[in-house]
């Protein structure tokens, strides 16, 4: 329902830019954890009137696959909940939400961005999802900041914010 949630935010800010005052061909998402995880999938959505025209995913998980293995505990609990189904047995449900596992070459342009001691997180989500991307021909930046957990500092913060601002302004002309 998130998912389906965001899109339709999405479709209804390009639909109706011009009435709201907005450029409906400058839709940006921006979300931290759970939210960068929405945020790329905005990225990714197959239909370009419910994909946003970049993308800012600051800690946010991009592969939900193999939830013992390569998850902290304290997430397995709130991914299940948000698929709605365990992993074991639905696997192919945790794969169409990974973002990960849906790359194309024609999705938004998206900056990753993550805290090297992430504990809820783990920073490989967001490495492996930006070389993905490149791999793939799309638009990917990568910011890893030394000694930022899965919450800022200020000044980590700060610095999540001024690449975000002059990435978006890169991309979005």
């Amino acid at each position: 329902a998130a998912v389906q949630d965001v899109r339709a935010a999405v479709r209804f800010l390009k639909e109706r830019g011009n009435v709201l005052g907005i450029d409906p061909k400058r839709v940006a998402a921006f979300g931290n954890s759970a939210g960068g995880h929405l945020s790329a999938l905005l990225a990714l959505s197959p239909d370009p009137a419910e994909r946003a025209d970049a993308s800012v995913n600051v800690s946010g998980l991009t592969d939900l696959t193999n939830p013992s293995e390569q998850h902290a505990e304290i997430a397995w609990d709130f991914m299940q909940q948000f698929l709605g189904v365990p992993y074991l047995g639905n696997e192919e449900r945790w794969i169409e939400a990974s973002p990960l596992h849906n790359i194309r070459p024609d999705v938004a342009p998206v900056a990753n961005v993550h805290g090297t001691l992430d504990e809820v997180v783990n920073p490989s989500q967001s490495v492996r999802f930006h070389e993905a991307l490149r791999k793939a021909g799309a638009t990917s930046e990568l910011l890893l900041l030394p000694g930022e957990g899965h919450s800022f500092t200020a000044s980590g913060f700060e610095e999540v914010l001024n690449f975000a601002d002059t990435f978006l302004k890169s991309v979005l002309k």
